[in-house]
């Protein structure tokens, strides 16, 4: 996964949710 160079539109599709994810972790554990 770390060996890729080309950016994939699928690695890009998958960030943006993740991101979501932590986020709303972040959140849900300051509550």
């Amino acid at each position: 996964m770390l060996h890729v160079i080309r950016p994939r539109p699928e690695l890009s599709e998958l960030k943006f949710p993740i991101t979501k994810i932590l986020k709303v972790n972040k959140q849900g554990l300051k509550k």
